[in-house]
């Protein structure tokens, strides 16, 4: 049966930590793919990464499909390849909950990644599935959307952010 994982949510640092690539394509590796898309859905998401979960892998999965977009995959030791154009966009983020920051994107990107058994695949994404994918891809390098924030949106976001959480800063 496929697991729920906890979610990590900010300022943890495992947020701001590095993933590391996946060498091995084993049960570990499906296991992990298999519970982040059952997290990932569960809480209402459209992407996830690893270490939102507390896991440092470079794994990510999206599904965008009900949100207008056409992915539904795992994205293993994945590498934007081409960005072209810009695009300023919401978005939210399941560790960041309630919190919605326009940020600023590629409109057009190529992605070259592996899916749970190795397999080397490249895909085209543009529109949700860019943003998505660009989303994910910042957080197996240890970047979240706030960290691309000005430094004057990020005090705003950061009381927004520490008012929803409850605290009083």
């Amino acid at each position: 049966m496929t697991q729920l994982m906890k979610l990590i949510t900010w300022p943890n640092t495992l947020l701001n930590t590095l993933a590391e690539p996946v060498s091995e394509f084993n049960e570990e590796t499906l296991d992990l793919v298999q519970s982040m898309f059952a997290t990932m859905a569960h809480e209402g998401g459209i992407g996830l990464a690893a270490n939102q979960v507390g896991k440092l892998k470079q794994v990510l999965v999206v599904n965008t499909t009900d949100a207008g977009g056409t992915i539904h995959k795992e994205f293993i030791n994945p590498k934007i390849t081409m960005a072209d154009g810009r695009m300023v966009r919401k978005e939210g983020c399941l560790s960041f909950p309630g919190v919605y920051v326009s940020v600023p994107r590629s409109e057009t990107i190529a992605v070259e990644a592996q899916d749970r058994t190795g397999a080397v695949f490249t895909i085209i994404a543009d529109g949700i599935d860019a943003i998505c994918l660009q989303h994910e891809i910042d957080h197996l390098g240890g970047i979240t959307f706030y960290d691309r924030l000005s430094p004057l949106k990020q005090s705003i976001y950061k009381k927004k952010f520490n008012k929803l959480k409850g605290k009083t800063k």
